[in-house]
């Protein structure tokens, strides 16, 4: 076995035997529950960017109510069908296309037709001004009939109006309903979880250098290894252990799934019971699970692994190269802060845009610039990703991370064997540049 392979086997097997490592894998699944049911939304005052909506109002009732607002510049669609109009919306300028067929208390009569999700503001707006419409139309009903005013009252608190949000298809096709809400959650705990991955494994690499450090084992280990062996070795060592980690929370959430559902499941006679004594019930559970089946399970479970290993061997290359130049922990918070900035940037980038606009500017460049966008671009892929931007930004990471490997190797060579003073950037720059 190669020297590289016998630090990875060392890494690993020192981890994966300690009781820390088997508590939080049975913990974690847990903890990621826990979030899942109990997502903390974060709303935040931030301005989002007008959208144009062509309105297609086949009653020619409600059109007049929808007035223009700094978010929303309605159009007026009255002489084309709904066919052309869904064909040609998009190459026409417009973000979104509002379908009104008949009253809007009934959910099947609205839908708001759009490629990309568009934000949460925007629904909640259309909905309440087709409410107000509503309502003032039963007022005038109800004037002109002479009714009570406690019918009246009924009447207009119980209106309610549901738009259905409907996702265009890029090759064309039937439009799915869009959930942006449990998109948006579900992204949000994605990013929050690899957040906690990178971070906690990045300590583990920045631990284990300056433990071996502080015993004089690196200069017993440098005479007879390459520091970038030796550096790669413990990077890739501690990776196998995370997704080892992975794996086993992987398998422990699947049973758990599958015996829960096993548990909690109705039988069929209880189901039609419970549809027709709580049919609200019944629907908010079917909403709930077509809500989860119109994600792209493969495509976040497969970029969750990209941007949590890209993630990790970024961040792990440069806190490998500051613990390689401390003798002591102290000697570190000045150099660790820089590493740390990105990620708690990412995180208040995630929750003070993503659940107003997840395709706004920020979030964008939060998802194309390598510190940030393991986190930022988890937070997006749930509500559909334009293909060029996913592929762009994990080229960029790919590219990151092979220069930031390059500029560790070259400090961590230097840092091992240097003692006896405090290091400043300066110092790594330096050690970087020598040959």
């Amino acid at each position: 076995m190669s020297k590289i392979g016998l630090i990875i086997e060392r890494e690993y097997m020192t981890r994966v035997r300690k009781k820390s490592f088997v508590i939080v894998s049975i913990l974690m699944p847990v903890a990621v529950l826990a979030m899942m049911l109990l997502p903390s939304i974060i709303m935040q005052f931030t301005s989002v960017s007008t959208q144009r909506i062509a309105v297609l109002d086949e009653t020619k009732n409600y059109q007049s109510a929808l007035a223009n607002t700094e978010e929303i510049e309605y159009s007026l669609i009255s002489n084309e069908s709904v066919e052309s109009l869904r064909a040609n919306y998009i190459a026409n300028g417009y973000d979104a296309m509002l379908h009104i067929q008949g009253i809007p208390t009934d959910k099947n009569n609205i839908h708001l037709f759009s490629e990309k999700a568009l934000p949460m503001e925007i629904t909640n707006t259309i909905e309440n001004t087709l409410r107000d419409k509503v309502k003032q139309d039963m007022i005038y009903e109800f004037s002109v009939l002479g009714s009570g005013v406690d019918s009246l009252f009924n009447a207009v608190n119980n209106v309610s109006v549901d738009i259905v949000t409907m996702k265009e298809s890029a090759q064309g096709g039937e439009a799915t309903e869009n959930h942006a809400a449990v998109g948006l959650i579900v992204g949000m705990v994605a990013a929050m979880l690899i957040y906690f991955i990178i971070l906690m494994s990045g300590v583990q690499v920045f631990s284990g250098v300056l433990e071996e450090k502080q015993n004089r084992i690196m200069e017993v280990l440098a005479s007879t290894v390459k520091p970038i062996d030796l550096m790669l070795g413990k990077i890739i060592g501690i990776a196998l252990v995370t997704l080892t980690q992975l794996a086993i929370w992987g398998v422990m959430m699947a049973i758990g799934s599958t015996v829960l559902g096993t548990t909690f499941a109705p039988d069929i006679t209880s189901v039609e019971a419970a549809a027709g004594a709580a049919p609200e019930a019944d629907g908010a559970i079917a909403t709930i699970m077509n809500a989860f089946s119109s994600l792209n399970i493969s495509l976040m479970l497969s970029m969750f692994v990209f941007y949590c290993i890209g993630g990790y061997l970024l961040y792990a290359s440069l806190y490998a190269a500051v613990a390689a130049g401390c003798e002591q922990q102290s000697d570190a918070q000045q150099l660790q802060t820089p590493i740390i900035l990105p990620i708690i940037v990412a995180i208040v980038i995630v929750t003070s845009f993503g659940l107003k606009d997840p395709n706004c500017g920020a979030m964008f460049w939060g998802s194309m610039i390598p510190f940030t966008s393991p986190i930022v671009m988890l937070a997006r892929i749930p509500n559909g990703v334009e293909t060029w931007e996913l592929i762009l930004s994990m080229v960029i990471l790919v590219a990151s991370f092979l220069i930031t490997t390059w500029f560790a190797a070259k400090v961590y060579r230097i840092g091992i064997l240097m003692y006896g003073k405090k290091p400043t950037f300066k110092d790594l720059v330096k050690w970087a540049r020598m040959k």
